[in-house]
């Protein structure tokens, strides 16, 4: 996040979005190297590099929403709000995502709850969470600075 609001102002919005995914995409395939899983690189919609490209009625549905809702939106969306909210609150939201989408999947019954190893993760990403924010809150009371008026979202 602190790389992506120092370089974000100096890119437009659609390149750096681009750049994003493509750096993630070399680290996804630094990882299917380094763990030693079979890849090929042709369009082999199972081991291919290429896969994705595959056109698969049955997988049109799945790629539509996983590339505009769950990427495009999702990930802009938390870009483009570093315009408006501090690093912090973008941070917090991101890392306490998948602990209320766990708990709203199952309070709506198309989810289960974790096995104790999901729930010891989602107590330390909590706790590391709240810990951050009373630190960050205690720090800035210390301060001979009168407090800051938090930027909001005005419409």
């Amino acid at each position: 996040l602190v790389f992506a609001q120092t370089v974000r102002p100096h890119l437009n919005l659609y390149m750096f979005m681009f750049f994003n995914m493509f750096q993630n995409s070399l680290y996804a395939l630094l990882y299917i190297v380094a763990s030693g899983q079979t890849y090929t690189i042709d369009l082999d919609p199972y081991t291919g590099l290429f896969g994705w490209l595959n056109f698969r009625p049955d997988r049109l549905p799945t790629d539509v929403v996983a590339v505009l809702l769950c990427n495009f939106f999702g990930v802009m969306g938390y870009i483009r709000m570093m315009h408006y909210f501090d690093k912090l609150i973008i941070s917090v939201a991101g890392l306490m995502e998948p602990v209320v989408a766990t708990l709203l999947a199952y309070g709506m019954g198309v989810g289960m709850l974790p096995g104790s190893l999901g729930w010891i993760g989602m107590a330390l990403v909590t706790g590391g969470t709240f810990s951050v924010i009373s630190q960050t809150t205690s720090s800035s009371k210390d301060d001979d600075d009168p407090p800051k008026k938090p930027k909001t979202l005005e419409v």
